[in-house]
């Protein structure tokens, strides 16, 4: 892997669609996100807000009726896969460097170089990117277990029960790195040690329904990193295991992540793990991301009052309740394109203009409540602005009156121009 400046996958603009007779469901619904080189970003919300289509979207993994609308962009930044594809695809290159001569601008363009030289056939990168949502069919699969790999959430459905494990991983080895006979027998032997297989020669002969379900999903993870991949997207991976077992897990993506500088996106409902793993958080609804900021953070400051009500129905060790804080209502299927905010019928907030006006990603600071404190844990004095953290909600600004708060989202809106939007390569 080649450590990246910048981000390792930025994705702008995301729309994932469903088309059935009677309606088309847009599952996603304006996704934009960022990870940076070996680090974990955490994906959370309801069942229904959006997650598991965001991960497969990456991959080109969305089966029918479903379809990645074409100004979405999912750029992946590592140098060495822009070169490689470059040469491949040289007619569809864009050259974004001012002082090269080469300059394209096809539409149908889905490399993007920001830095490098090409002479004759052939072609440096030191910057740029591949448009995973724009590319053919064969480069999003060449892309895909060797430069993002996915960890899917039923361990037990991703392995085929006819197979032995060994023969899964050999398979695997032979199709994507060439090996063959005793090679391919012993680096499938030492990727289910490298996940914490006990003696995994012996296991390699056994079949997934002979492993228990920790190490189905042991397997699982050492089939992803067969080729060695960047980009590990994890689908609620501990979602099936009880406690003890799902702490071994994420306590093995950790040490995977230090041992191989993994970049992770790790998806859940679950904010006790995300508080685990994460080191920034995107918060989903309804399609939509809602609030993104730093980790720590966002369980120290939770800005949109979704983040808040899951928040409120974490369990805790303390604390005489009889029941649960819970939110009420169910997260809507969103079948037009948004022009209110979608989590106003279920929020405790909410006002008129809420149901009137899409809110746009907006800095957050200190709500009015807490601006007599300083942020802990953040360097952040009370009622400033932080550009990491961000939610989009009309109660934001805080500091701004209700007029004024409703004006900027609807200028952000209507400029065609959001908070949300990512800058091109850098």
């Amino acid at each position: 892997m080649t450590v990246t400046a910048g981000p390792v996958l930025s994705i702008t603009d995301l729309q994932t669609r469903f088309a059935t007779e009677q309606e088309t469901v847009r599952a996603v619904d304006g996704v934009s996100l960022e990870l940076g080189p070996q680090e974990t970003l955490g994906i959370v919300g309801e069942s229904g807000s959006g997650k598991s289509v965001t991960a497969r979207s990456i991959l080109g993994l969305v089966e029918e009726p479903g379809r990645v609308h074409p100004d979405s962009t999912v750029r992946y930044h590592d140098p060495a896969f822009v070169q490689q594809i470059a040469r491949e695809y040289t007619d569809r290159v864009r050259w974004a460097t001012a002082d090269t001569a080469d300059q394209r601008s096809a539409d149908d363009s889905f490399v993007t170089i920001t830095a490098g030289s090409n002479t004759g056939d052939s072609i440096t990168v030191e910057r740029g990117a591949v448009d995973l949502a724009g590319a053919p069919d064969s480069v999003v699969r060449s892309a895909r277990g060797g430069e993002i790999a996915m960890v899917f959430q039923d361990a037990l459905s991703s392995l085929n029960p006819v197979y032995t494990v060994g023969n899964q991983l050999t398979e695997l080895l032979g199709t994507h790195q060439g090996l063959s006979g005793t090679a391919a027998t012993e680096a499938a032997a030492e990727l289910l040690e490298s996940v914490g297989i006990p003696d995994p020669k012996r296991r390699l002969s056994e079949y997934p329904h002979q492993f228990s379900g920790g190490m189905r999903q042991r397997a699982v993870i050492a089939l992803a990193l067969a080729c060695d991949p960047t980009v590990l997207l994890c689908d609620e991976p501990t979602t099936a295991l009880d406690v003890t077992i799902q702490s071994q897990i994420l306590d093995l993506f950790d040490r995977l992540q230090r041992e191989r500088d993994l970049s992770i996106v790790f998806i859940t409902h679950d904010m006790g793990v995300i508080a685990q793993v994460a080191d920034t958080v995107a918060v989903m609804y309804a399609g939509e991301v809602v609030e993104r900021a730093p980790v720590d953070r966002l369980f120290d400051q939770p800005k949109h009052p979704y983040t808040r009500g899951l928040l409120r129905s974490i369990p805790g060790l303390t604390g005489d309740v009889d029941r649960l804080p819970t939110i009420e209502g169910s997260v809507p299927t969103p079948t037009e394109p948004p022009t209110d905010c979608r989590y106003a019928p279920r929020c405790p907030k909410a006002f008129a203009e809420c149901e009137a006006i899409h809110p746009e990603h907006v800095a957050v600071g200190a709500s009015d409540e807490d601006q007599t404190e300083t942020e802990a844990g953040t360097g952040t004095a009370a009622g400033a602005v932080d550009h990491t953290h961000t939610a989009a909600c009309l109660l934001y600004p805080a500091s701004e009156p209700v007029d004024q708060r409703v004006e900027q989202h609807v200028g952000a809106d209507s400029s065609g121009g959001t908070n949300d939007s990512l800058e091109d390569d850098q």
